[in-house]
């Protein structure tokens, strides 16, 4: 089975997931924990991440603090638009588009291994975006039925609400694994993947708890890489347009690098690189759809 299919399925696992409405109350009483003493927060920010496997079904969950009104958060997370371009930044995914069909909104990923493709050589996976919300709170959920290697009930949830000056966001990732997916998933793990950690512990030889491995830290890392997509987005917001997209690749790496144990895939010059002719393709791939000619 070839690599490129297996790191496809990788970087899938972190976006799906099956969320329940969680309400604005349960959510402040994660903002009351991550502000409690932030200084001592694993992560150096107010950062929480956890997975879970049960059958045949995998997700993620990362509550954060952003430090951006909840207005700023909401209008971005209402814009599809804005979604492909905080979504490019990780490494995995090799451009996004916008467009229409019978049942709504499209937004759609291509997704690859961390060196550049083009969207014609990636993966292409298409999500219906829905996005709703008031004054108080911002909800989008993203949904793919199926997925590479046979993956299916793929899901997106993220939430917002505003506390104080800042914005709690409660995302959710998730999908069902098949055999081929699951065959797949471990022989990256046993292979490529075996010395890959995830961020949440688990309890090891001895009572010691050491980091997760397997399935569950592949779908920790790739939500933490979104995570921080959107972070460094956000706070890239008021920056000349000539300037924006290139603080943002070069922000997204050096935050990355905070966690080199589990995010690290490429040099800084590489990844530099490869986002800047991705992002030349993803602004070639929108007109394209936008003027109704074929993507490729």
């Amino acid at each position: 089975m070839r690599y490129s299919g297996i790191l496809i399925l990788c970087t899938m696992l972190a976006f799906p997931a099956v969320a329940a409405t969680t309400e604005n109350d349960a959510l402040r009483a994660h903002y009351g924990e991550l502000m409690q003493n932030p200084a001592s927060n694993p992560f150096g920010m107010p950062l929480s991440v956890q997975s879970s496997e049960q059958d045949n079904k995998v997700s993620a969950e990362i509550y954060a603090v952003l430090e951006q009104p909840f207005a700023v958060v909401a209008e971005t997370l209402s814009d599809v638009h804005r979604w492909c371009g905080f979504l490019l930044l990780s490494v995995n995914v090799k451009s996004c588009s916008v467009g229409k069909d019978a049942s709504g909104t499209l937004l759609t990923l291509y997704l690859g291994p961390k060196d550049y493709q083009t969207p014609k050589q990636a993966y292409e996976m298409r999500y219906q975006f829905r996005n709703t919300g008031d004054a108080q709170r911002s909800e989008t959920f993203l949904d793919a039925d199926a997925g590479p290697l046979g993956t299916r009930d793929n899901h997106i949830h993220l939430e917002a609400i505003g506390v104080e000056d800042r914005t709690l966001i409660h995302f959710t990732s998730g999908m069902r694994l098949g055999t081929m997916s699951r065959m797949a998933s471990s022989t990256y793990l046993a292979t490529l993947g075996r010395s890959k950690i995830g961020f949440s512990s688990v309890p090891g030889p001895g009572g010691k708890r050491v980091p997760v491995k397997g399935v569950k830290a592949m779908i920790e890392r790739n939500a933490v890489r979104y995570f921080l997509a959107l972070q460094v987005y956000l706070d890239t917001r008021a920056l000349p347009d000539t300037e924006r997209f290139e603080q943002q690749i070069l922000r997204w790496f050096q935050l990355s690098e905070r966690f080199h144990a589990q995010l690290y895939e490429l040099p800084q010059a590489d990844y530099l690189t490869n986002k800047r002719r991705e992002r030349d393709n993803q602004i070639e791939l929108q007109r394209r759809v936008d003027n109704g000619k074929p993507r490729f």
